[in-house]
């Protein structure tokens, strides 16, 4: 792998936008992305110099959020979206007893990517996300709620 994950900056934020809209069916909106810059921890992830993904997470007390994580498309399978998590894992080490996600309880690989680090399912929070394109029977989809524990 020849990418660095660094804490992203303001001047990051179009980079941001880009990969999150090009990848996820609903983007967080460019003030949503900033207003994370500006109070959360943002991880960017750049390959060869170039934007590839990012993590957003918050940590308040002794519990951090991951709000989350996106890698673009092009260089997804390369285990970029594992060195973000484990990043997070390893900032919250001494800070945290544990770090909580909500996903989508359709996303398989997002959610096989958070079992393999060691996040177990904590319960369900029913029709928490709108529904992905084409999906017109059911308006809202399901969340797992995860945790991994220190």
């Amino acid at each position: 792998m020849s990418a660095v994950i660094r804490d992203a900056i303001p001047a990051d934020l179009s980079a941001l936008v880009a990969i999150d809209s090009a990848v996820t069916p609903f983007p967080w909106s460019r003030g949503q992305l900033a207003e994370s810059l500006a109070n959360h921890r943002v991880l960017m992830l750049e390959e060869d110099g170039v934007a590839a993904g990012f993590l957003i997470f918050n940590r308040v007390l002794d519990e951090a959020e991951l709000f989350n994580v996106v890698v673009c498309r092009t260089r997804q399978g390369r285990g970029y979206g594992a060195a973000l998590v484990a990043r997070l894992i390893e900032l919250n080490r001494s800070h945290a007893r544990s770090i909580f996600l909500e996903v989508r309880a359709s996303n398989q690989r997002a959610i096989d990517l958070y079992q393999r680090m060691g996040f177990t399912r904590q319960g369900t929070r029913k029709g928490y996300y709108p529904a992905l394109p084409g999906a017109a029977e059911q308006p809202r989809e399901d969340a797992w709620i995860m945790a991994y524990v220190y």
